[in-house]
């Protein structure tokens, strides 16, 4: 299953060719291995149902297919065996994708709480509170993103347009 993955990748590095041929026969090789690490990876799990490996990895292979709902039940089931930070991320990602915003921010909250170096958490947590109506978390959160990379000047004037919207927000 992961080498069908493998080769997904391989083939999704095409999609954006300028040879409209070279770009179909991309998505043909990227649906054909996914189809196939599907299978393997099912096969693996009805073998050994809770194999954590083939589940995270039949997750990643079901979000790229377009099946993100399916994906989040696999996703789920290995972020309860596996609760690495990067898991965790993905699972915030994945509910983020399928709509569930109070599942994503708790996500990415639970990874701020294990490991507050993680900016990338921190900014979609940022975007998520802000969405949600939740300015001055996100403000909060941004400033910390912010500091993080100084020299970008798209994140100051984000930062600065978030902030000048709390302050109207409480005049």
């Amino acid at each position: 299953g992961k080498l069908y993955l493998t080769q997904a990748d391989a083939a999704r590095i095409l999609l954006d060719a300028k040879d409209a041929a070279v770009a179909t026969k991309a998505m043909e090789d990227e649906t054909g291995a996914l189809g196939q690490a599907s299978l393997w990876l099912r096969r693996a799990l009805a073998l050994k149902v809770d194999y954590v490996p083939a589940e995270y990895h039949l997750a990643v292979v079901l979000d790229r297919a377009g099946k993100s709902a399916e994906a989040l039940t696999y996703l789920e089931k290995v972020v309860v065996q596996d609760q690495r930070v990067d898991r965790l991320f993905e699972l915030g990602v994945l509910y983020a994708r399928v709509g569930n915003q109070a599942k994503a921010i708790e996500s990415f909250e639970r990874v701020v709480a294990m490991d507050g170096s993680q900016v990338r958490a921190r900014f979609q947590l940022a975007s998520l509170y802000e969405e949600s109506g939740r300015l001055v978390e996100a403000v909060e959160q941004l400033r910390i993103v912010a500091a993080s990379v100084p020299t970008n000047a798209a994140m100051q004037k984000r930062l600065q347009t978030l902030e000048a919207r709390v302050h109207g927000a409480k005049q």
